[in-house]
């Protein structure tokens, strides 16, 4: 098959390690300009930054138009629907990143918003031509219940760091050392494994997915709204004291 990454920056250069080692790439900004090639899957990995609440989609659309591919495998954190706008776009949620927690990520699954047999088969025959697969599963649904998840996981690790904040602070207070603590809660599998420290002097998340992801989420949450604004008043009384990120 002939594959292409549209967008190499951290997304998109895991996706090529883990997956696709021999897939071109399309990123004008780092100097890798488009062919007239036609591929059979793109994998979009462009940015979708927050602008006035929402998130922006024009560089997916815009790849959408200069690429011909039969179909695209959209890796970009969207919002729920715009997928479904187009007739050959697959929303696939992406779990690595920048951040501590993130990085060379191996979830050993992959989730596909694939409906049709056809799809289904497309996209199997795309992960099992590069790869034995033996060890990695993929997981059909819709494209809108897909883009929910990525927003949905975003929201609940700012949740988590919003919820041990608050932890810390009253360990504080106490005089309980709250390090112990949130150690010693990690033993239980049912606490999250995950976003429980809290960096001295940043009582808060400060993430490029975070910070975007759980505003444009927020409109349809009076609790993820709670939670942006507490975040950035957090932000402010740590103003110029950070040390660490979420």
């Amino acid at each position: 098959m002939e594959i292409l990454i549209a967008g190499y920056g951290i997304v998109g250069k895991s996706i090529k390690k883990r997956f696709f080692p021999n897939a071109d790439i399309f990123d004008p900004a780092l100097g890798y300009v488009k062919t007239d090639k036609k591929y059979d899957c793109c994998i979009v990995c462009v940015p979708t930054p927050l602008m006035d609440g929402k998130l922006d989609t024009k560089d997916v659309e815009q790849v959408f138009r200069d690429i011909e591919a039969k179909y695209f495998l959209l890796k970009s954190t969207v919002p729920i629907g715009f997928s479904d706008k187009f007739n050959n776009v697959m929303f696939s949620p992406e779990f690595s990143g920048s951040t501590p927690h993130s990085q060379d990520v191996d979830d050993e699954f992959t989730i596909v918003g694939a409906t049709t047999k056809e799809e289904r088969q497309f996209i199997s025959d795309l992960f099992y031509s590069y790869c034995a697969m033996i060890n990695h599963k993929i997981y059909f649904t819709t494209n809108k219940e897909a883009e929910l998840i990525k927003l949905t996981e975003n929201a609940y690790l700012g949740y988590i760091v919003t919820f041990a904040s608050e932890m810390s602070e009253i360990a504080e207070k106490y005089g309980i050392d709250y390090n112990i603590v949130s150690e010693l809660l990690r033993m239980d599998k049912r606490m999250p494994q995950s976003h429980m420290h809290i960096f001295k002097g940043q009582h808060y998340y400060q993430s490029h997915c975070l910070d975007k992801d759980i505003p444009h989420l927020a409109q349809d949450s009076k609790l993820l709204t709670f939670i942006v604004q507490y975040n950035n008043e957090k932000k402010k009384g740590y103003e110029g004291l950070t040390n660490g990120y979420i």
